[in-house]
């Protein structure tokens, strides 16, 4: 089976014919390679720096943020698919658009991370909803301000037959690029009930219908749409946040190799539970214990003065459990607080787990071939994941944050929403090209979406700054801009 691309993939929303573009003249890149350059040069990619991985970027240089983790996950799935291109010698991945993938992947994540996205979910009620992945497709289709063919002085629409219609097309993307962050086969109803409800706005569903028929070529597809592209980004997404989360956990001090070993058995079960929730793999405590020690033995071949070297199960069955107490207390240290061990531990976990990926070829509809990643580790990945949850997602410190995110997010959007009988009174907060759009249509939707998406661009920091303002705490300098 190999994996091809037309015209059809590479096909844009808007000819750039006309356009004196970079796009139009360099014969060294391929579309895909253009939409990589794109993604890089774009405003919504450095706005990641700005925004929450696990831990508020203002805490340490050393923590991940959006950006960091962005370029990880896209190294990590441009090297799946290149070994699963050397494995299968047909197969052909293009290396260019699985890197895209990750590259743009959590582009349309709002400040403060999935608290962010919860509480915006909540104020969206009823007016189409807000999800992460939904507005990353927004946000390279529409949002994003270089390709338009509407009236610059309507901020890209444009009045036809007495109707003023969108015309913005984010970064004019190719069809196959759009396809590979197109997660979630799932229109999101208009009247949602607050809740983050994955999958895309019912605003993009003729997108999504043409990006399907231009990557399907027409064919029928009963099954879920989801691209092999976008399968390998979403494991890497999945391998990048439960080796990387966790070495920023160990850094910050919320948990040590020990600490993942001596949890109690209530810990060890609600992990057992989540687990089989989101990836339908029953593990007993003892399986979890288990692979949590195979991950870290390494760290317990231990060389031992008129002893030798005995790996650590062997310290316990022996019956040295004071020198396995005592050692490994000392190796789990070593991994926490030295750089060189912890960079080891990191590149074996990820090794691993691209050793462990494989597809599943559809014969009928290779774009839609499957990842496969063998049980092992699955287990090992979904284990992580759950213990980075529990130990710093769901802790005492994280979670305060959360709360003043969420309220942060919440004042901001109430300050902007419009009242319903006063439609056509302007947000006096809104930055000057922001006001041109919301002024575009008198409809709520399109006014709340508007807002939404101005809430859901900023950083951490400018949205903790745009609160101060409008509540006069600790508020700074008028002279910069909004």
């Amino acid at each position: 089976m190999k994996i091809t691309y037309n015209d059809l993939d590479k096909a844009r929303l808007l000819s750039e014919e006309e356009y004196n573009d970079e796009s139009n003249h360099d014969e060294c890149r391929t579309p895909f390679r253009v939409d990589c350059a794109r993604v890089i040069h774009s405003y919504c990619f450095r706005r990641l720096a700005g925004k929450t991985q696990l831990f508020p970027f203002m805490e340490s240089d050393f923590f991940r943020n959006r950006l960091t983790h962005s370029l990880e996950v896209a190294q990590i799935a441009r090297t799946i698919a290149t070994k699963l291109n050397r494995t299968y010698p047909d197969l052909n991945i293009d290396l260019d658009l699985v890197e895209f993938a990750g590259l743009a992947h959590d582009l349309g994540h709002p400040p403060f991370g999935h608290q962010g996205e919860e509480i915006l979910a909540e104020c969206m009620k009823g007016h189409g909803g807000f999800e992460g992945n939904a507005q990353t497709l927004r946000v390279l289709s529409k949002l994003e301000k270089k390709f338009h063919d509407g009236d610059l002085d309507r901020g890209g629409f444009k009045e036809e037959n007495n109707e003023i219609v969108d015309r913005r097309y984010g970064l004019n993307l190719s069809f196959r690029s759009l396809a590979s962050i197109l997660k979630y086969d799932t229109e999101i109803p208009l009247e949602t009930e607050g809740k983050v409800i994955k999958g895309y706005y019912s605003e993009e569903k003729d997108l999504v219908s043409k990006i399907k028929k231009s990557v399907l070529g027409g064919k029928n597809n009963s099954s879920e749409f989801k691209t092999i592209e976008c399968q390998i980004m979403d494991i890497a997404d999945d391998i990048a946040y439960s080796t990387y989360d966790l070495e920023d956990a160990f850094k910050a001090g919320f948990i040590t190799p020990i600490d993942m070993l001596i949890q109690s058995d209530s810990f060890y079960s609600k992990i057992s539970k989540d687990i089989f929730k989101s990836a339908n793999i029953h593990l007993e405590i003892k399986d979890i214990k288990d692979i949590i020690s195979d991950l870290l033995i390494f760290i317990f071949e231990l060389p031992i003065e008129g002893i030798g070297t005995l790996e650590f199960k062997d310290l316990i069955t022996q019956s040295y459990l004071f020198l396995a107490q005592q050692y490994s207390s000392k190796y789990s240290k070593l991994l926490v607080n030295n750089g060189y061990v912890r960079r080891h531990f990191t590149t074996q976990l990820i090794d691993a787990s691209i050793d462990g990926i494989s597809v599943v070829p559809n014969e009928n509809l290779p774009a839609l071939s499957k990842i496969k990643v063998d049980l092992d580790t699955k287990k090992r990945i979904e284990i992580l994941k759950k213990i980075a949850f529990h130990t710093q997602v769901l802790s005492p410190k994280l979670k305060a944050n959360e709360r003043r995110g969420k309220k942060i997010v919440k004042k901001i959007f109430d300050s902007l929403a419009p009242d319903p009988n006063k439609l056509e009174k302007t947000p006096d907060l809104l930055p000057e090209d922001i006001k041109i759009i919301y002024n575009q249509k008198a409809d709520l939707n399109h006014k709340l979406r508007t807002i939404c998406d101005f809430i859901s661009s900023m950083t951490d920091n400018y949205a903790i700054e745009f609160y101060a303002r409008i509540t006069s705490k600790n508020p700074i300098s008028i002279f910069k801009p909004m």
